[in-house]
């Protein structure tokens, strides 16, 4: 049933293996969290929205290092994080800052990330492609990863941008987090602030969906109820109805959800 589901769309992006001719790989399509914690909160306005982040500078880092995990231990892949942020957090002692939920709750991931110049990012499983907010985060806030997650995000927001950790090898990792803080965090804020660009614009979420929507207008898509390629178009009496502002995509986009955000939280300041 799931497979006769899949096949009806012209495009499938996902990064779970699915053996269709129309699945293509892709990264999750996830928002940011960098001012939630869970829940509503993740989608709510505030000030620190697309404009502020994207205008805005490092912030002073007077500590050293942070990691956020809960303690969440619902599958085996997060018994094994959770056993290695007890571990790291043992051999860091005071120096290393562990928030997160049933450990030391925080609102805003941004209060456990702002001021850090190094952040240990545990995904809840390494698996090639899986590439989350917990990554996306800690650029948001100028932090350097010490990561333990996809082992191809590097090719998205670059080799210089993170170092690998590994949750199987304890010895290892720590040997890797004390070189890795032992450079000055003003050697690696070049890398930070490239990959930051990335988390912001081009692999931003909607922007994906924009151009992934814009690539299927320009070339069209397979329709398999007709059998035929379709293409999106825009029909002349709707492109009258809208100012120059609503021509591109992206500004539609925007538009859209701000009007949504407007009418549910009676404020302009989205998130994204």
């Amino acid at each position: 049933v799931r497979m006769k589901f899949l096949e009806q769309f012209d495009r499938v992006l996902t990064h779970h293996f699915v053996p269709l001719s129309n699945v293509e790989y892709a990264f999750p399509f996830l928002p940011w969290m960098i001012n939630a914690n869970h829940g509503p909160s993740i989608l709510a306005p505030h000030h620190r929205d697309y404009s502020w982040l994207a205008a805005a500078k490092p912030p002073t880092k007077n500590n050293r290092i942070s990691m956020i995990c809960s303690n969440q231990q619902w599958t085996a892949s997060h018994k094994m994080r959770f056993r290695f942020a007890e571990q790291l957090k043992a051999h860091f002692g005071e120096t290393l800052d562990w928030f997160g939920n049933g450990v030391n709750s925080i609102s805003e991931k941004w209060d456990g990330l702002a001021s850090y110049p190094y952040t240990i990012v545990l995904e809840n499983q390494a698996q090639s492609g899986v590439v989350t907010e917990k990554l996306i985060d800690a650029y948001l806030a100028f932090s350097f990863p010490l990561y333990s997650g996809a082992p191809n995000a590097s090719e998205v927001f670059g080799s210089q941008a993170m170092v690998a950790v590994d949750a199987f090898d304890i010895g290892g990792s720590i040997e890797k987090i004390e070189q890795a803080i032992s450079v000055p965090y003003s050697d690696r804020l070049d890398s930070i602030l490239s990959a930051r660009d990335v988390a912001l614009n081009e692999f931003h979420f909607l922007n994906r969906i924009v151009d992934i929507c814009r690539t299927t207008q320009n070339s069209g898509s397979w329709d398999p109820y007709w059998r035929q390629t379709a293409r999106l178009r825009n029909p002349a009496a709707w492109e009258s109805r809208f100012d120059s502002t609503w021509q591109t995509p992206r500004r539609l986009l925007g538009k859209v959800l701000s009007g949504a955000g407007r009418r549910l939280e009676g404020t302009t300041n989205h998130p994204y």
